[in-house]
Formats: C-alpha cells, sequence, structure tokens
C-alpha cells in the first residue's frame, strides 16, 4: 500500500468492515506503520468507552405528555365533522426520541468525533514508515507472561538507543548483565520470582557508571507495560519463541522518545533482541526491533 489510509478506511478496518483484500492491505501496511497504528488503537479506545454510555435517566411521565401532546395537536390539524367509519385508523403511538436508533446513533458518532478527531489531528503531520518487526505470522505466546514483564527493571540510558548501546550495556553494566542472565537461566518465559529479584545483582552508582540510581532504589517497570512481552511475542520470529523477558530502557531511539523491551530466546539460547515501542505504551505492535546478538 504506497499511501496512507485514510481515516475513514482505519476506522472501518478496525471495525471490522470491508472486504478480505481490503483488510489485508491495511493490515499488511499497519505492521509497519507505527502512526497509522496509533491511529487504529485510538478508534478502538473511543470505541471501548461507548460502549460503556448508559441509557439516560428521563423525568416521570415524560412519555404520556409527549404522548398526549402529540394527539391534542393531531386533533386540532383533523378537518371538521364526522370521519366516515369506512376511514378510521387506529392512532399509531409514536416512539419516544430516546428509544429511537437514529438519536443514539448520532450521539455516538458526536462522542466519537470528540474522542477521536484530536488525536488524528495531532498525529496526520507525523507519519512516518519506521521499520520493524512485521508481523507476519502473529504467533499464540507470552500472554500469560505480561504480568511478569510489569515487575521488570527499567534502565534509563542517555542518547540514542541502538543494539550497539544495549551490548556494551551488557558487557560494562552489571545490572543489565545481571537481569539478562536471570532471564536466560529461567525455566519459563517469565522472569524470576520476587524472592530472586531480576535486578537483585545490581552494583553501586561509580561501579554501574552512575545510570541508574542506587541498587536499592532501582526503577520498576509498571503494570502499564505489561502489554509489551505479548506484542513483541506476536512480531516474533516463530523460530525465537517464547521470548524471555529481561529488562526495559526508557530512552531515544531514531530521535523518538521509546520504551524498549529487552528479551532472549528459550528456542535459541544466547540470542539477545531489542523491541521498540512508543514511551509507556504497548498497545500496538512494535515500532521497530534489533538483534543485539
Amino acid at each position: 500500500m504506497p499511501d496512507h489510509p485514510d481515516h475513514e478506511r482505519l476506522a472501518a478496518f478496525q471495525a471490522g468492515d470491508g472486504d478480505r483484500r481490503q483488510r489485508a492491505d491495511v493490515e499488511a501496511h499497519l505492521a509497519g506503520c507505527p502512526s497509522c497504528a496509533e491511529v487504529v488503537a485510538s478508534v478502538q479506545e473511543a470505541r471501548s468507552r461507548l460502549a460503556l454510555l448508559e441509557e439516560p435517566a428521563l423525568p416521570p411521565g415524560l412519555h404520556d405528555r409527549l404522548a398526549a401532546a402529540v394527539e391534542s395537536r393531531a386533533a386540532r390539524a383533523a378537518p371538521d365533522g364526522p370521519v366516515p367509519r369506512y376511514r378510521r385508523r387506529p392512532a399509531a403511538r409514536p416512539v419516544p426520541w430516546y428509544r429511537r436508533p437514529v438519536a443514539w446513533g448520532a450521539a455516538a458518532a458526536l462522542l466519537l468525533a470528540a474522542l477521536v478527531v484530536p488525536f488524528l489531528d495531532r498525529s496526520g503531520g507525523s507519519r512516518t514508515t519506521a521499520g520493524g518487526g512485521a508481523a507476519d505470522s502473529a504467533q499464540e505466546a507470552a500472554t500469560a507472561s505480561g504480568a511478569a514483564a510489569g515487575s521488570l527493571p527499567v534502565l534509563r540510558l542517555p542518547g540514542e538507543v541502538s543494539a550497539a548501546t544495549v551490548r556494551s550495556e551488557l558487557a560494562t553494566g552489571s545490572q543489565a548483565k545481571a537481569a539478562l542472565d536471570s532471564a536466560a537461566a529461567s525455566t519459563q518465559a517469565a522472569t524470576p520470582g520476587a524472592s530472586q529479584g531480576v535486578g537483585g545483582a545490581a552494583q553501586s552508582p561509580d561501579q554501574a557508571g552512575g545510570r541508574y540510581g542506587s541498587a536499592t532504589q532501582a526503577s520498576r517497570a509498571g503494570p502499564g507495560l505489561e502489554p509489551c512481552l505479548p506484542a513483541a511475542a506476536a512480531a516474533a520470529d516463530p523460530a525465537t519463541v517464547p521470548l524471555r523477558p529481561a529488562f526495559f530502557i526508557q530512552g531515544t531511539y531514531r530521535g523518538r522518545e521509546a520504551t524498549i523491551l529487552v528479551t532472549t530466546s528459550a528456542a535459541q539460547p544466547g540470542r539477545v533482541d531489542l523491541w521498540v515501542f512508543p514511551r509507556a505504551n504497548c498497545s500496538a505492535a512494535p515500532l521497530a526491533t534489533e538483534r543485539v546478538r
């Protein structure tokens, strides 16, 4: 797909509309376009919020008052004189406005526009085609390990982060090396238990280069990063899954603020990959991936 799909087409894709070929084209585009993927994610969030709307409470007796007003108006507009029996028809009771699908549809459309349009305006001018781990064949993997990813250590590295940067950290940084060793030693696609501690071997600021703070104050990933591991596994080469999470990096990747997940492979011991996501947002596929070693 040479051009970005318009917003209507992205919204239709999220809603499940369109024929198989159109959906396949959009899905292939989303795999390599983080901006369009964010648009689809925002539409999904807006629809989820709409589903939570409840029918408003109306004043008691409103329906009866409206029906009486309509009947009174119809009576005043009727022609003078009796109406022949054969022309008489029972009066249809009007449907209350709040029970009409059109009214709810209009309200839903207004709310959807209010939630989505500001985001589309912000993202429209910043679209890129940053390459990444395209989901050639999504794998069923690591969803149960998402909770473990939420407790990983978070390293904050200055400057641009790349595969070479991570290799250097694994060679010289005790906290990164200890986290990777713990992930490699685990027998399941998850970090070791809290008693062992993923970052328990972290050294002092002087020993670790002064980048992580004290060993007792090492930052831990919050619950918002739990989807990172399933998203990475879905984009991974089937020969490398299941993935084992080691640690997160908060830094800059190709000029963009990013959250980076570093993993090892249960199927290929010794393999290390990094997975790039928007800062603190793993709701979509990775923006990019690199093999560290």
